[in-house]
């Protein structure tokens, strides 16, 4: 994926924490470019954003209110099947059930009754077995090709469901955000607060929510001297989403939101014999439990000097610090299609969380000058950079099954252990990059940069790589022969030439060949 750098700052993770509310702009810089500067984490390309800042806001303060408020669907609906291939009585209401030794059909069952019987009649944790259906060429039956042939899905349903309109409901969607922006003197800011509910469109799923707060400040000290601080602090909480591919096999005749006599949902809402693994996909959105808890802080700090009007200098530092935690729950007692297959009744507990931190620093200087050597309209550039990045993750897991007593959210509830887990993982990296620029009259142009990148994860023996890129360019309407000046106004030719790459991953060092 692309390396994301938001004011300074290198994302080390996804950019849902972050309000949208508070980017000012987004530049994608793609290619030898990226990577020539941003070394082998640019393999992918960069994406440059800049949030909201006080730098040219006007004296005073502004304030900015916006509220939205609405409710969740989805986009659209995959198309399912409305037929069936089983074998019907002559009315075409009930199904005919396979009985051993008698001929075909010489039983039949009500499908939306044997559905309740199923379910209502099984013990405390799983439904009971139903009748084979004649003719059920679903999933999971090895049916031979003569018969698969003479099979279609040409018979109605006695009684039509759709699967997803079953799952879906309006539930809420709130984004509600606050800012201010403003300068008292020398000193620009922009401030913002924003919390936003997003429920989803899932029965008894409950979404997502995020509350931010970013402050940014800028500070002129003198004419030579800028400073800039942008901080984010962002906690964001996550529950259980749905098993869609689940969902794919509810065939029309099925309804999903049926309880049974004690109030529970159809745990084998399909009683054919793809029910067995296929069970109701609304069950788990029901039943299971599980919370991801986040807090995130994204800070950077950037001073630019211009001792001389052709000289100027600007250092970096950042942070990206995110901790997690999480924990998940299949109660004891939770129903299953069939005991002898699974084991989740017994039930399962665990607990997780993490600790990632992400420093980044970089010192750049540039000089420009323009009419060196009295070579009249020619501007040159040189510049050099030097950055380092660290990147440290830590994590642990612990959990099992079996619980003692329902309801309890602690690992002390977990009779039979699992094994738990833990990671630590560290990189580090340094670039050095210089680059030169040259412009005459506008017309001859030349960029070309260098840079050395060394990481941790490349091989102990490859510990360092050069990237460079070069481009010339050259505008012929600009010379005097140009013979359509009245026609095209501007015509640049251009050529460039660069190397990119990119870095392993922090696992691949302990790859292995057989």
């Amino acid at each position: 994926s692309a390396l994301v750098v938001v004011d300074g700052v290198v994302i080390n993770g996804g950019m849902q924490d972050i309000n949208p509310q508070d980017i000012e702009s987004i530049e994608v810089v793609k290619g030898a470019a990226a990577s020539s500067t941003y070394g082998a984490r640019a393999q992918d390309g960069v994406i440059q954003i800049t949030t909201k800042s006080g730098a040219t806001a006007g004296q005073g303060a502004r304030f900015n209110v916006r509220s939205e408020t609405g409710i969740t669907d989805i986009q659209g609906a995959y198309p399912f099947a409305q037929r069936h291939f089983m074998v019907m009585d002559e009315q075409m209401n009930n199904f005919c059930v396979i009985v051993t030794n008698q001929p075909a059909c010489s039983r039949t069952v009500d499908f939306q009754e044997h559905a309740l019987y199923v379910n209502d009649n099984g013990d405390a944790v799983d439904a009971r077995a139903p009748f084979g259906f004649e003719r059920d060429a679903g999933i999971g039956q090895a049916m031979s090709k003569p018969y698969l042939k003479a099979t279609f899905q040409a018979n109605q349903w006695p009684v039509r469901f759709n699967p997803v309109n079953a799952a879906v409901t309006p539930n809420l969607y709130s984004n509600n955000n606050v800012d201010m922006s403003g300068r008292f003197g020398n000193t620009g800011f922009f401030a913002s607060a924003s919390n936003l509910v997003q429920e989803g469109a899932i029965k008894f799923l409950d979404g997502y929510r995020r509350n931010t707060a970013r402050l940014n400040v800028d500070q002129a000290v003198g004419e030579d001297l800028t400073m800039q601080v942008s901080t984010l602090y962002a906690r964001t909480t996550n529950y259980p989403q749905l098993d869609f591919f689940r969902m794919t096999r509810v065939p029309a005749g099925v309804d999903l939101t049926r309880r049974d006599s004690q109030g529970r949902l159809f745990i084998r809402s399909n009683p054919l014999n793809q029910g067995q693994q296929n069970q109701n996909p609304l069950y788990d959105a029901e039943n299971f439990s599980s919370r991801t808890n986040v807090d995130r802080y994204l800070g950077s700090f950037t001073s630019r000097y211009t001792p001389f009007p052709w000289l100027d200098f600007e250092g970096n530092a950042a942070l990206d610090r995110r901790r997690d935690n999480g924990w998940s729950l299949t109660e004891k007692g939770y129903r299953v299609t069939r005991s002898n297959q699974s084991t989740a009744y017994l039930g399962s507990y665990s607990e997780n969380a993490g600790s990632d931190a992400s420093y980044n620093l970089s010192l750049n200087g540039t000089a420009r000058q323009n009419n060196p050597f009295g070579i009249n309209d020619l501007q040159t550039r040189l510049n050099a950079r030097y950055s380092f990045e660290r990147s440290d993750s830590d994590g642990l897991s612990a959990g099992g099954g079996t619980l003692a007593v329902p309801g309890l959210l602690d690992l002390a509830n977990v009779t039979v252990y699992g094994t738990p887990g833990s990671s630590t993982s560290s990189v580090r990296a340094i670039g050095m990059l210089g680059g030169i620029a040259v412009d005459y009259k506008g017309k001859y142009i030349f960029d070309a940069v260098y840079r050395q990148d060394g990481s941790s994860l490349f091989g102990s023996e490859e510990r360092w790589h050069a990237y460079s890129r070069g481009s010339m360019a050259w505008r012929l309407s600009d010379e005097g022969w140009w013979p359509l000046k009245g026609s095209v106004n501007d015509m640049k030719l251009r050529a460039s030439v660069g190397t990119a790459g990119g870095r392993p991953g922090f696992n691949y060092q302990y790859e292995t060949f057989n």
